[in-house]
């Protein structure tokens, strides 16, 4: 085993088996990979044309807000919950936030 795979099981975030669901982004929306700390098991940045957005998928209730596999993302210092399955609404709830008016 490498030792950043031995680092993230020593955290009791890598698990063997579990699928991370699939993000359908818009094509002018990017993606970039953080390392998965605090517990999370992936975490990344969702790039728009207008703005980063935080988000993390938490399988195992290491952050202890939900007891089944969720999407957490920030958005504007409030943080918006996903279940595993509810991937289109993360999207969703994005493009709604870049279409607000202010």
């Amino acid at each position: 085993m490498d030792k950043m795979r031995k680092r993230i099981e020593a955290q009791r975030t890598f698990k063997e088996g579990i699928q991370v669901p699939t993000l359908q982004l818009p094509a002018n929306w990017m993606i970039r990979l953080l390392y998965p700390f605090m517990g999370a098991y992936v975490r990344c940045m969702i790039v728009t044309p207008n703005q980063e957005y935080s988000v993390y998928y938490d399988v195992d209730n290491s952050l202890g807000c939900v007891n089944e596999p969720y999407w957490e993302i920030l958005i504007d210092g409030d943080c918006d919950r996903f279940l595993n399955g509810q991937e289109e609404m993360l999207i969703k709830r994005i493009q709604d936030y870049e279409k607000r008016e202010f």
